[in-house]
């Protein structure tokens, strides 16, 4: 079981929210106190803290919501993040 709760991120609202700050990778991880490769991580759309995502929207000066990948809203992570963001259950066996 993971000590912290995860969650995905859009690495496009991110990206668009560099531009607009001028920002590049590597000044967005030390704005937001993040490792230059745990922000590689989270623009590869791996799952990552919710309070590595508090410090990303800060530096962005957005709100968290903004930058969070949404199920209602259609947005679907690729297959190989899916999976390593939730591991599917176990299945009960047949009784």
């Amino acid at each position: 079981m993971a000590k912290y709760a995860t969650i995905l991120v859009n690495p496009d609202i991110i990206r668009l929210r560099m531009i607009e700050k001028e920002l590049m990778q590597s000044e967005l991880a030390e704005k937001a106190g993040v490792s230059v490769a745990g922000m590689s991580r989270v623009m590869r759309g791996k799952a990552t803290t919710v309070k590595t995502v508090r410090a990303i929207a800060r530096a962005l000066g957005t709100r968290v919501p903004e930058i969070i990948l949404r199920p209602e809203s259609g947005e679907q992570p690729d297959r190989a993040t899916a999976s390593q963001a939730d591991p599917p259950r176990q299945q009960r066996a047949a009784v």
